[in-house]
């Protein structure tokens, strides 16, 4: 299972997200059995049984599944706000920040009475919301940490593509995804035996669980494989390659992508983007600008895509960037025709591209 290592040993990320999952399931567990049979995740549930309560003019039923969906709803708003507002902080992680506002809501709700199961279930689902919309990706795989059908999905999927296509990085992937439901599982069961002699408060449990994962966090490159190959890191690696002339390394990472189900005309567009990075870094360099003006005005903010551009431009001369960004500028126009062959595109204009700066260094 190579998709399991990193450098060396297990995933710092996958180990992160394996205690999101277990947290996951004993969340759900503990509002279902102890809160009132109502589900802190599976919100497909709540909504049948709202409906179920409602059509039987059960009113007062039916709202006590319907405050906890409207809190799940605000949960995925306040967590997609504190991305927003809040990325570009230094000191801490916006998912990190996410994830203690988790552990502060859940451990407060330890101490609710079960009078107040409404409010519980509320705050319950307004912190599963959080977890489920700040964390969407590991090691490249989208998969949820607070529910299952999403991960059952693709991970028979994914096993399809390894038994019937032979497709090798599939079977990696569907050991992800089985792993994260068994862990789910497993936090399920523990919730439950927890449950007996810790009542209300074996909610903390995951409150512990999550604390780990916080700590793990500090990792940063467990952060980064945790919401998967980000835009800017995918930007850097595959720009990096064409300029190192590294043909099979850049197509290998157009082929994971492809296999992530990204579209070719996106990944032309990290291409394309890494080429303007370089082409604005080489202006930046000539113009004497100092750097944190330039990213200010050119919109970078903290990104370290600025940071690797402004070392990589000195490599290029201004006839090889404008004559990259033409090559470019080509492919998207044949991309766009509906006849073209995404891969096969993507192919000549790496291709192109090293040939363009191979000649240019000779």
């Amino acid at each position: 299972m190579p998709s399991l290592k990193h450098h060396g040993q297990m995933s710092e990320a996958f180990i992160t997200a394996l205690f999101l999952s277990v947290s996951g399931g004993l969340q759900d567990v503990y509002t279902y059995l102890f809160r009132g049979k109502v589900f802190a995740n599976a919100q497909t549930g709540n909504i049948v049984l709202m409906s179920v309560h409602a059509f039987a003019g059960e009113w007062g039923e039916a709202l006590r599944y319907l405050v906890p969906l409207c809190a799940f709803a605000l949960g995925i708003f306040a967590a997609e706000f504190i991305r927003l507002k809040l990325r570009e902080m230094q000191w801490l992680h916006w998912r990190q920040l996410v994830v203690l506002f988790e552990i502060l809501l859940l451990f407060v709700v330890g101490f609710l009475p079960q009078e107040l199961n409404l409010l519980a279930n509320s705050i319950v689902s307004f912190s599963c919301a959080m977890q489920v919309q700040a964390f969407r990706k590991v090691n490249g795989y989208a998969f949820a940490s607070t529910m299952c059908i999403g991960n059952l999905r693709s991970g028979m999927d994914s096993l399809c593509a390894w038994l019937v296509g032979g497709n090798a990085k599939a079977f990696g992937k569907a050991v992800h995804y089985f792993a994260i439901i068994f862990l789910f599982a497993l936090g399920a069961g523990i919730g439950s035996v927890a449950l007996l002699p810790m009542a209300g408060r074996a909610i903390w449990l995951s409150c512990l669980l999550l604390g780990v994962s916080f700590c793990l966090m500090f990792l940063k490159e467990d952060i980064e494989a945790l919401v998967a190959p980000t835009v800017d890191a995918n930007v850097f690696q595959l720009g990096d390659k064409v300029l190192r002339g590294d043909f099979n390394g850049a197509m290998a990472i157009v082929d994971d992508l492809l296999f992530l189900q990204e579209r070719p005309e996106s990944i032309l567009t990290i291409l394309t983007m890494s080429f303007v990075d370089y082409y604005r870094a080489a202006a930046v360099r000539r113009a004497g600008v100092a750097d944190a003006t330039a990213r200010k005005e050119l919109g970078y903010g903290g990104s370290y895509r600025f940071t690797k551009a402004l070392e990589q431009c000195g490599r290029l001369s201004r006839p090889a960037l404008e004559g990259s960004l033409e090559i470019l500028a080509d492919a998207d126009a044949r991309m766009k025709q509906s006849a073209a062959d995404g891969r096969t595109v993507l192919e000549v204009t790496i291709l192109r591209l090293i040939e363009l700066l191979r000649r240019e260094r000779a």
